[in-house]
């Protein structure tokens, strides 16, 4: 779809905050819960593996290492199998770890070594490829994640499974219908991240490779497939509430656009097309995001100052104010409290090769159902990560993301004048050179409401 106009709709999180509110009346009949999803029976995917060691505890824990990534292989078959290929994050350790209906086995590359494994670790379970319709899986709702190259948020079902005391949740990617996520959770967590998922082996030159056991692994043994221990870990737990938001922070940001529908929303991949930093000055009541586009390279500056939002562009110094109903300052702080909590989620940071424990909020501002929900996360330590909300011109589709990172609380070291200054000849744009980029069904309602 041709991208219109850019620059007049980066509005911030709170226009979509405003627009939100605003629409909360409106109804739409949604479709029941989708199908649960089935695995080919032969597939390969790149993987993060990360898992907590003994002595661990999750009330306590902010956030899990990727201890190990590579390459993981599904073969359920005649003699079904799970194969990974892994290389140790903290060390030269290259292993392969091949999991049977009855045995595990453990290939050392780095000194050949093959041993068998004495407590099966649960991301060595062999799943039937419909385990999720037969293992008494719940349909929670649809969540969001950033890709593992941190180039875009990913949609994905999400199901959940309690059993013996051991919560089994499983994410799977709705663009590529192909797993995308699956943690065990105990006393200890096992997480695997999948990308690059392929649904065959055709592609691969030797896949019997990555299932073949050396000669010096073969024992006369059989054990009995180990569970996850179930101690210390109740399956009902407290649901925090949502921190209300320091009064003074700054964060790198990564947004897809508030473009209201103006890109092609009709996928459940949505790339960022902005990345910069975030400035949240409660005190003075502005707020600011310095940005660069990653398809043009333009970089610009959205800021509300004196209860306005204002437009920069950087090369140039054009300034422009965006008619929008008045804005009364940034978001309060204490905006997020009031948010249903869903559920806890590790968060992928790319950068720290981690996952970070977040707190899962989700609101249905619109009433049109959880599939196209507000939703907003924040760390176990209670500083935002990001939000997300539907895209209101061809609403209920669509989704607009922010995700932050690094966050610091205060402004300390902060050029305060550069990030909120703005040029003394800002002039508003004219409401109706809104309606080519906003559409008429948008257009009509800004109008109508005199924004």
């Amino acid at each position: 779809q041709k991208r219109k106009r850019r620059g007049e709709s980066y509005m911030g999180c709170k226009s979509l905050f405003v627009l939100l509110l605003t629409l909360s009346s409106i109804l739409v009949v949604l479709g029941a819960n989708p199908a649960p999803p089935k695995w080919p029976t032969h597939w390969h995917a790149q993987v993060i593996v990360a898992e907590t060691a003994p002595g661990f505890v999750l009330a306590n824990s902010t956030s899990i290492s990727a201890s190990y990534s590579g390459s993981y292989f599904y073969n359920y078959s005649s003699s079904p199998a799970v194969a990974l290929y892994l290389k140790h994050r903290f060390s030269s350790q290259i292993v392969r770890q091949i999991s049977t209906l009855n045995n595990d086995y453990v290939i050392d590359l780095t000194n050949s070594n093959c041993s068998a494994n004495l407590l099966r670790k649960p991301y060595w379970q062999i799943f039937t490829p419909d385990f999720v319709s037969r293992s008494n899986f719940q349909f929670l709702g649809w969540d969001y994640f950033i890709t593992v190259e941190g180039e875009a948020y990913l949609e994905t079902h999400h199901w959940q499974s309690k059993q013996d005391n051991v919560i089994i949740d499983y994410w799977h990617a709705t663009s590529t219908n192909t797993p995308f996520r699956i943690t065990w959770s105990s006393n200890l967590i096992y997480l695997l991240q999948f990308s690059s998922v392929i649904s065959t082996f055709d592609d691969l030159p030797n896949p019997s490779y990555y299932f073949s056991i050396p000669s010096n692994c073969y024992r006369s043994f059989s054990k009995p497939i180990s569970k996850l221990s179930t101690t210390s870990y109740p399956v009902t737990k407290a649901q925090p509430n949502a921190n209300a938001w320091p009064v003074a922070w700054h964060a790198t940001s990564r947004y897809t656009g508030n473009d209201f529908g103006l890109q092609d929303t009709n996928t459940p991949v949505i790339p960022f097309t902005l990345a910069g930093h975030y400035y949240y000055d409660w005190n003075n009541q502005r707020e600011c995001n310095i940005w660069n586009d990653l398809v043009t390279g333009q970089r610009t500056k959205t800021l509300i100052l004196n209860e306005t939002f204002h437009l920069v562009t950087l090369a140039t110094g054009k300034c422009q104010l965006v008619p929008t109903y008045p804005v009364n300052g940034p978001l309060k702080p204490i905006w997020p409290t009031g948010l249903p909590y869903i559920d806890d989620q590790w968060l992928w940071l790319g950068e720290e090769q981690s996952f970070l424990k977040g707190h899962h909020y989700r609101w249905d501002a619109l009433n049109i159902g959880v599939e196209h929900a507000f939703h907003y996360w924040q760390s176990n330590t209670g500083t935002p990560r990001g939000f997300q909300g539907p895209v209101l011109e061809v609403w209920p589709y669509g989704q607009s993301m922010m995700a932050w990172g690094e966050v610091e609380l205060g402004l300390d070291g902060v050029d305060l004048d550069y990030v909120f200054g703005v040029p003394n000849d800002c002039s508003y744009i004219p409401l109706e050179s809104l309606k080519e980029t906003l559409g008429d069904k948008l257009y009509g309602l800004v109008n109508h409401l005199n924004w």
